[in-house]
């Protein structure tokens, strides 16, 4: 077995003083199949001292899936993080910390075979909590999406790209902003046509995705459409609104929470595809647009009474000068 020790200086320099009898062993497991090779398989060792994170050093499994990194610095402060690559996925392990009391580890290191297709994700709830202001609709969504089978979804290109797609969210078009809970999670997305989308592949497994985004309310209609990208096990919507009477989904059970708030849920399978509608009825609008839109309409009014009042005018002209040069044609005839 060859081992490539990669120091980084950050624990060069935090840990020249200490002991580098350290050793983390361990074997590879294929979730997919248990007869699946794990052999050859390149391991990767990182290490986090100070919050930074880096690889200290790589080796490729034995014919019997099995791994070693030895001579490691021991201390509290450095966290080990084995992992394994298949088929260009990452799969980390358990973090492992080592030091003189404990300063050899054992773990296992579970990767998965890549599935470009079907896509078998599925979100087991997805929470939306809907809050209607003036001029603007804030929405906050969360998501519990499950992959259940025991392959990794890598997805296909889509879109005319060369990026693969694992997930995308039908967003409703002219949202203003959007904001996930975690970061890095959110930096994984990219708007492609009108669509948040991700490569990011999906392991067997539950994983957690909350964001929260504006739109823009222009109208006094303040309808909240959304369309499922994957099937859905559980839906629910709740409303925060004044005028909470108004407020029409099309999911079938209505339950109210409060004197400005209600909740709407679908218990059953909704299908991909399936658009999630809600009416806030009409929304008040802020004063001051309330205030351009009569002085709008003052405008107009003036404009069309000034207009008025000018072809009232003209009228009244031209039938006195008809009158007078009747009365002249009649006065030439005598």
């Amino acid at each position: 077995m060859i081992v490539r020790l990669v120091t980084l200086f950050v624990i060069l320099l935090v840990t020249s003083a200490a002991k580098s009898d350290g050793v983390i062993e361990g074997t590879i497991q294929n979730g997919t199949r248990t007869d699946g090779a794990t052999a050859g398989v390149d391991v990767v060792l990182r290490a986090e001292v100070g919050g930074q994170m880096g690889v200290v050093a790589e080796t490729v499994s034995d014919i019997d899936g099995r791994f070693r990194f030895a001579d490691l610095p021991l201390g509290d402060d450095i966290v080990y993080l084995p992992g394994a690559n298949l088929d260009d996925v990452h799969f980390p392990g358990s973090r492992v910390h080592l030091n003189q009391t404990h300063p050899r580890a054992s773990v296992v290191v579970t990767v998965y075979e890549a599935a470009t297709a079907p896509n078998p994700l599925v979100i087991d709830e997805h929470i939306v909590t809907v809050r209607s202001q003036p001029g603007a609709i804030t929405v906050r969504e969360s998501l519990r999406i499950n992959n259940p089978s025991l392959t990794c979804y890598v997805g296909l290109p889509q879109h005319g790209s060369s990026l693969p797609v694992t997930l995308q969210l039908g967003v409703p078009k002219g949202f203003d902003r959007i904001t996930f809970d975690t970061e890095a999670f959110g930096r994984q997305f990219r708007i492609v046509n009108e669509k948040l989308v991700t490569s990011l592949p999906w392991p067997p497994g539950i994983r957690e995705l909350s964001f929260t985004y504006v739109i823009n309310n222009p109208d006094r209609t303040g309808v909240w459409r959304r369309q499922l990208s994957l099937p859905c096990k559980h839906s629910q919507v709740v409303v925060e609104l004044d005028e909470i009477d108004q407020a029409r989904c099309n999911l079938p059970t209505q339950t109210k929470l409060g004197n400005n708030c209600v909740r709407f849920e679908n218990s059953a399978p909704l299908p991909a595809g399936y658009e999630v509608e809600l009416s806030l009825g009409e929304v008040a609008l802020p004063i001051d647009a309330h205030a351009r839109r009569v002085a709008l309409f003052m405008i107009i009014s003036l404009v069309a009474v000034v207009s008025s009042i000018a072809a009232i005018r003209s009228r009244t002209v031209s039938e006195r000068m008809a009158n007078a040069k009747g009365t002249d044609h009649d006065l030439l005839q005598r």
